[in-house]
């Protein structure tokens, strides 16, 4: 990318406010611009770009992670909805369209147990 295009020298590369943490899985389909996260009012979300990727267990994880965070900050007074965000509704469905029954009953099971 030319960095000229979004204000940033050389040196701004190893800055460790440019520092992005992926596992290595999303960082190689990241580079390759499979993936990317798009601006999404103050956040960022992931978009996955190459359909042939998104049957990978990784998006799974996200999903089950994304469920358990809108929990936890709704538990701690962070997200004051009363309801499943729609994050947390899209997360869920992917969830259970990815998994076989067993694995789903398991899911369910963690997501229903409220204190989780």
């Amino acid at each position: 990318m030319n960095l000229t295009l979004v204000d940033l020298q050389e040196t701004d590369i190893d800055d460790p406010r440019n520092l992005l943490r992926l596992h290595g899985d999303i960082e190689n389909n990241f580079d390759r611009f499979f993936l990317t996260f798009v601006p999404s009012g103050n956040d960022f979300i992931l978009k996955v770009l190459d359909p042939t990727i998104r049957g990978r267990p990784w998006g799974r994880l996200l999903a089950a992670h994304s469920i358990l965070s809108h929990r936890k900050a709704r538990k701690d007074g962070n997200l004051p909805e009363d309801q499943l965000s729609a994050a947390e509704v899209s997360a869920k469905e992917l969830m259970e369209f990815s998994l076989d029954e067993p694995a789903q009953f398991r899911l369910k099971m963690i997501l229903d147990n409220p204190t989780t």
